[in-house]
């Protein structure tokens, strides 16, 4: 609907008390003057910040929470059990739940706060107000919901230097962003505790969602069918109720009912494009959720809603172009998961340039570095003693460790008792260099590919665009041609009234000439 022709929202003119003539009506309306508008959007966007922040604090307790719970498993738990061996996948299950909780909880407050900040901006049409709505709902959502996900994908484990240092925990001589550098990865790299935490998001986002859907409309009819019979008094007029009655019993429609249905399909499909490289499973769950929403909705708008009315829209508004944005967002997601976050790169690096048989026989090896566990002696790192408390610790005077990553071991003629701060090695450096250039060469052939599919594969097909510029060729015609026609039967009656006119003229001219001119006599005539 365009703008002109949308009427302006009654909250707005109840609310807004300055006027203005309008320009193109000449009349007076509600107007609220810049100023006002601009000091509006600077406190409801000051606002949506504070809660991107709790956000952020949120996802920040959670991490500082398995981070603890790792800790107190390895110490409490024997070394041969499996609470010991299993404890990242068992922190990672349990912080992963924790988050959906708290991301639920968080939803469902913000739904509240949203509607109360774009009450207060005064949108003037309902399509303002819809768009309002919509950017800040979606905007904290994809904070909420994938900001533990990029979190694991880009940030954790990047900060860990190397064993030597893991005495500043023993001693607490770390600083706020340091304390980062000890949420490391498992072995076996992040990407599968990345999938963990995708799969227990998404999957158990979509499971609450249905239920929620499914529960909430029965749960309304029901408490209306029940406090509507208690007011009746007879048996035989509760068995007796018309149609409107039945309905009037239903939950009620509104025009922003579709909203979360817009909201929870552009969420899935961010899960579904952009973390996709980390969870292949995500499209699969993903149709068996909507397979089973469908049946759902089907069943709660026939018999648990009341019957929603149609309107006319050009498109589906704002969600174009943010599902476009997602779009353009899992281009270079998936490219940095892929380059960044799995060993794609590292393990056709070792097979190709470093494997002497072509295979990834050895790979592990490829990627250790060696520790002596000597240079945790405090003499040497300056910092207290961080390995196993409740062994004995001369055993690891001189016991040689491996940690995973791409750095210079010491040598071997260094002496124990020296520090050795294990600067990166140019292998390091090489393949950081090759997975930059990976991103850059995905993205665009993944951007060529999309351009030769929307050149062969057009939004509007050559036949439709024929069809309509046909078809809007024949409406003016005919408009021409209908109003050639009335020209021409306009024409014909004035033609017609001016001949009867010029007609009767005559005859009336013709009569007067004989009624008053004087008479001549036939000898006037004969002379004549």
């Amino acid at each position: 609907m365009d703008e002109q022709e949308e009427q302006t929202r009654p909250e707005f003119e109840a609310n807004v008390k300055t006027t203005r003539i309008n320009p193109v009506t000449k009349h007076p309306e509600p107007f609220l003057p810049g100023w006002n508008k601009v000091g509006r959007l600077i406190f409801t966007n000051s606002f949506v910040v504070f809660l991107l922040l709790v956000v952020f604090a949120a996802v920040l307790a959670i991490i500082l929470f398995r981070m603890t719970l790792l800790r107190w498993v390895y110490r409490e738990s024997n070394v041969d059990s499996i609470w010991f061996s299993q404890a990242r996948i068992l922190a990672s299950m349990v912080s992963a739940s924790l988050n959906l909780v708290v991301i639920v909880s968080l939803n469902k407050v913000y739904e509240y706060v949203a509607i109360w900040l774009v009450n207060w901006e005064q949108p003037r049409t309902q399509s303002d107000f819809e768009h309002s709505f919509t950017f800040k709902m979606f905007f904290f959502q994809f904070i909420n919901f994938y900001s533990p996900l990029v979190y694991i994908a880009s940030i954790k484990g990047r900060f860990f230097e190397h064993p030597g240092d893991l005495g500043q925990r023993a001693g607490g001589r770390y600083t706020f962003l340091s304390g980062f550098a000890f949420d490391n990865c498992d072995t076996s790299g992040c990407f599968f505790e990345l999938s963990i935490q995708l799969m227990v998001v998404m999957i158990g986002k979509q499971l609450m969602n249905n239920i929620i859907e499914f529960l909430i409309p029965k749960v309304i009819h029901t408490w209306k069918v029940y406090f509507y019979n208690n007011t009746i008094d007879t048996d035989a007029e509760r068995e007796i109720n018309s149609r409107w009655e039945q309905d009037y019993n239903l939950q009620d429609w509104n025009q922003m009912a579709l909203f979360d249905e817009y909201l929870e399909m552009v969420i899935q499909y961010g899960f579904v494009t952009i973390f996709v490289s980390a969870f292949p499973l995500a499209p699969f769950f993903a149709l068996i959720n909507n397979i089973i929403e469908v049946r759902l909705d089907a069943y709660k708008y026939t018999t648990q809603i009341q019957r929603p009315l149609a309107q006319k829209v050009k498109s589906i508004g704002p969600w174009l172009g943010i599902l476009q944005t997602i779009t353009y967002i899992a281009v270079a997601s998936n490219a940095f998961i892929i380059a960044h976050t799995s060993e794609f790169i590292p393990r056709l690096m070792y097979q190709y340039g470093h494997s002497p048989d072509g295979t990834q026989k050895g790979y592990v090896n490829y990627t250790l570095t060696a520790f002596n566990t000597a240079r945790w002696a405090p003499h040497v790192s300056d910092l207290p003693w961080p390995g196993p408390v409740h062994d004995d610790r001369s055993k690891y005077d001189n016991f040689t460790c491996y940690f995973k990553a791409f750095r210079e071991s010491a040598p071997s003629d260094l002496s124990l008792s020296t520090y050795w701060g294990y600067p990166k090695d140019m292998e390091w450096m090489l393949v950081i260099a090759i997975k930059l250039a990976f991103i850059a060469v995905f993205e665009h052939v993944v951007t060529f590919i999309v351009g030769i599919i929307a050149v062969c594969i057009p939004d509007v097909p050559a036949s439709i665009k024929l069809q309509v510029q046909r078809e809007n060729l024949l409406a003016r015609e005919a408009l021409f041609e209908s109003e050639l026609k009335a020209y021409k039967d306009n024409e014909n009656t004035e033609g017609r009234r001016s001949d009867t006119a010029t007609t009767n003229t005559g005859k009336r001219s013709s009569f007067a000439r004989e009624r008053y001119s004087p008479r001549r006599s036939d000898e006037e005539c004969s002379i004549d």
